[in-house]
């Protein structure tokens, strides 16, 4: 295990995001600005979630053949955050691929819902926490789905969660079984 404020390899890959996400935030150009703005109208043509104004590109991280952009919208309670991520092909194309989002909601008090978000806005998974502790979640919905993505599931659980996706990534509430290790 890890010592200190990072409870899981995850959350201290999440904090180094984050401190990443701002130091070039505060490097960003006037250059970056114009390319900003070309991303997001590149990006309402092909990704249905980029529908409305006031989104705002955060950061670009890239070398010579990918970028990963970073933009985010906020809109009353509400802060949406996507990832998209641009590769250059040996051919010299550029595809543009979804890479997911996050909706964070309900700041009125100090528990915050979290919703991981698919392109069309469908949730995938779904997660309260408190302000200031994001390591201690209660999941409303998608913890197991949760759970693969995030590493957390050893080999056998991966393999059971993959054949039975379809109904394992539904299942709502935050006391459920751990999958079985072999089946």
């Amino acid at each position: 295990m890890f010592k200190g404020d990072c409870a899981s390899k995850s959350a201290c890959m999440k904090n180094l995001l984050k401190v990443l996400i701002l130091i070039i935030i505060c490097s960003c150009s006037r250059q970056q600005k114009t390319n900003s703005d070309n991303y997001l109208i590149l990006f309402k043509d092909r990704f249905p979630i980029f529908d409305g104004n006031n989104w705002e590109v955060l950061v670009e991280l890239q070398d010579s053949k990918e970028t990963t952009i970073f933009a985010t919208r906020h809109f009353a309670d509400t802060i949406l955050s996507v990832r998209v991520h641009r590769h250059i092909l040996p051919s010299d194309s550029i595809v543009y691929e979804f890479r997911g989002a996050g909706r964070e909601f309900n700041f009125e008090n100090d528990l915050v819902d979290y919703q991981e978000l698919d392109e069309n806005l469908n949730i995938i998974y779904w997660y309260k926490y408190t302000r200031g502790d994001e390591r201690q979640k209660f999941f409303v919905l998608g913890k197991y789905y949760y759970q693969y993505m995030e590493g957390m599931l050893n080999e056998n659980q991966q393999e059971y969660f993959l054949k039975n996706k379809d109904s394992l990534e539904r299942i709502g509430g935050d006391s459920i079984p751990n999958l079985p290790d072999s089946f």
